[in-house]
């Protein structure tokens, strides 16, 4: 049985952290600022102090404070775009709210519901934590029948190789004060807590925008349908681009159907963004300008010659032990820090196909382990990359 805020003790450095927090608070004139320390608070307590201060939270959030949070330090390790969210996390909403009413926290317009019922679906935008490479949320979704027990491949399919399991979504991302097109949100990788609720994370790539990023803004998120594929399907003959007849497997998929509207104040004044510039190039013009770390991701732009395509390379990083940073989802120019000693980087700037159909076998042969006793990944590339650099953070 869940033990309510008033059962639980509270240390008394707890108590005195709370009521610095709220006598700051007092002190500031408007929410801009408020927001600001809001994002390099540590505690969840702490967290909740102060936007019950700013009158932002439901006093039935406030109630559940033992409970809020936590979804990002459950799956984090597991998803293909690892990070310490955790750590960094602002806490938004948790789901056990919704059977008191909903929870919600007021931007500058106005009420905002982070947990919302469409059908049988309840979507809870839990946490958020965000870098200038992309936005993260941790998300449940909870339905009131179970989901069907192939949407749980990491249990039920057979050969299954990853560790997470995935919901895809249907959804409009944007943020309300850019004019530039919709961001995406294709899926949420996670794990299923029983068969009626998934615990997952949502990764808004922003490395796309044309437009300069505000510090502060709003950031839109509709949702209009969740899905997954079934094991089941048919058998479709399908023809390729050049022409080549194929039989392939087109699987079934169950859909939810609903609307799940989210308005998310955002802050990214606190961010530590470090970025080294490089300005250098080999003898035929190709090298790299800079190189950038982020809370969660480390990236890299290449110099090229004006008459060269970026699409024909490709960019490695490997962390200060020589061994190749992971990407960060399926983004192959984002890389991931998660667990890596990343103060001192090594970049290289391969051929496209050179990497990928030479290259890259070294680092992911069966007995590299051994090989880089001898020879790192980063050693290997300084022999076989058109240009290689060192970058200390």
């Amino acid at each position: 049985m869940t033990k309510r805020f008033e059962d639980i003790p509270v240390s008394a450095r707890l108590e005195g952290r709370v009521e610095e927090t709220l006598a700051t608070i007092r002190k500031r004139k408007n929410r801009r600022r408020a927001r600001k320390i809001l994002t390099g608070v540590g505690s969840a307590a702490a967290v909740f102090a102060v936007l019950l201060a700013l009158g932002q939270i439901n006093p039935a959030l406030a109630a559940r404070l033992p409970v809020i949070g936590g979804l990002f330090a459950q799956v984090e390790q597991e998803v293909s775009y690892k990070g310490n969210y955790s750590e960094n996390a602002v806490t938004l909403a948790t789901s056990l709210d919704a059977e008191e009413g909903s929870a919600s926290a007021a931007g500058e317009d106005g009420g905002n519901d982070y947990v919302q019922t469409s059908g049988s679906i309840t979507v809870t935008l839990s946490e958020f934590s965000g870098s200038s490479e992309a936005l993260y949320f941790s998300m449940e979704i909870k339905n009131e029948e179970e989901f069907p027990a192939d949407f749980i491949k990491t249990e039920n399919m057979e050969d299954y190789q990853l560790s997470y399991d995935r919901l895809e979504l249907l959804a409009d991302v944007s943020i309300c004060e850019m004019e530039e097109g919709n961001l995406t949100l294709y899926y949420l990788e996670g794990q299923f807590e029983d068969a009626n609720t998934f615990v997952g994370i949502a990764r808004i790539a922003l490395d796309n925008l044309t437009e300069e990023l505000p510090d502060t803004f709003t950031l839109a998120l509709d949702i209009h349908r969740i899905w997954a594929e079934l094991l089941t399907g048919e058998m479709e003959t399908a023809t390729s681009g050049d022409g080549e007849v194929k039989d392939r497997l087109v699987f079934d998929t169950k859909n939810y159907d609903g609307e799940w509207s989210f308005y998310v104040p955002v802050s990214m004044e606190s961010e530590e963004i470090r970025t080294v510039a490089v300005d250098e190039t080999n003898g035929d013009g190709e090298g790299i300008s800079r190189v950038t770390r982020s809370l969660y991701e480390i990236t890299a732009d290449m110099i090229l010659p004006s008459d060269a395509q970026a699409c024909d390379y490709f960019i490695a990083i490997c962390d200060a032990d020589g061994d190749l940073l992971e990407h960060q989802g399926n983004s192959a120019s984002v890389y991931q820090t998660y667990g890596r000693n990343t103060d001192t980087v090594y970049v290289y700037l391969c051929d496209y196909n050179g990497y990928m159909d030479e290259l890259k076998g070294y680092y992911w042969s069966e007995d590299y382990a051994e090989k880089r006793k001898t020879k790192t990944f980063a050693r290997y590339l300084d022999e076989h990359a058109l240009f290689g650099t060192e970058v200390a953070f």
